[in-house]
């Protein structure tokens, strides 16, 4: 993930102090990770819609402490979540999907949907594969998945993990019908291959009797 701003906030205005790109200095004390900061936690927060940007983001914060060990501030890195975006497509090979969501269920990646659905951020917390990472479980699962505007109802086999770090999930989904194609393409080759042996085994007794007789013959002929 690519680091685009670095920044100062102040505890009593709530405000940044300044930052290291074009966008304006905006207050942040309606982020919920603000609360979690000024009081000594370091924070992951969840996908959020960048107050300065309208990008999306993920922020790391960190408090900053005054020689008096009080918190003064925080050093927030915002990443914007279209490099990770990337890197889910990359990982896509056309049957396969990837998908992460935050610890809320909101969607910070995805290999083939938007992020964003009429200006809001989307939430699968409802896939099963998703809430069952989300509760700490991790495994592959046949589950059915819902009909949305992207995409019918559909069942793959998923599977999936909870980042210990970040609690978010990374959920991989791939169709059903397709395994169902690839084991009956793989049952019929080894059909075909099975019945060419026993062809071949058929054979090899069959030559073997008239090998057995020819011998026979010859041998009452002589005597």
């Amino acid at each position: 993930l690519a680091l685009i701003t670095k920044m100062l906030r102040s505890k009593s205005e709530s405000s940044l102090l300044f930052r290291t790109d074009e966008f304006p200095l905006v207050n942040v004390k309606q982020r919920s990770y603000y609360w979690l900061v000024m009081n000594g936690m370091s924070v992951v927060s969840n996908v959020l819609v960048s107050l300065s940007s309208s990008r999306l983001i993920a922020v790391l914060a960190v408090p900053v402490y005054g020689e008096d060990g009080i918190i003064i501030g925080m050093v927030p890195r915002d990443y914007n979540l279209d490099a990770l975006q990337l890197f889910v497509r990359s990982l896509s090979d056309g049957h396969t999907q990837v998908l992460i969501t935050d610890a809320a269920g909101y969607i910070a990646a995805h290999s083939s949907e938007p992020l964003i659905n009429k200006g809001d951020l989307r939430n699968i917390g409802d896939n099963p594969a998703v809430k069952d990472a989300l509760a700490g479980n991790k495994g592959s699962a046949l589950i059915t998945i819902s009909p949305t505007e992207y995409s019918g109802k559909r069942k793959v086999l998923a599977s999936y993990a909870r980042n210990s770090l970040m609690r978010w999930a990374v959920v991989s989904e791939y169709p059903y019908s397709i395994i169902v194609r690839e084991i009956l393409a793989s049952t019929g080759l080894a059909v075909i291959i099975g019945v060419l042996v026993l062809a071949l085994v058929v054979a090899a007794r069959c030559c073997t009797r008239s090998r057995q007789r020819l011998c026979f013959w010859r041998r009452a002929l002589a005597a």
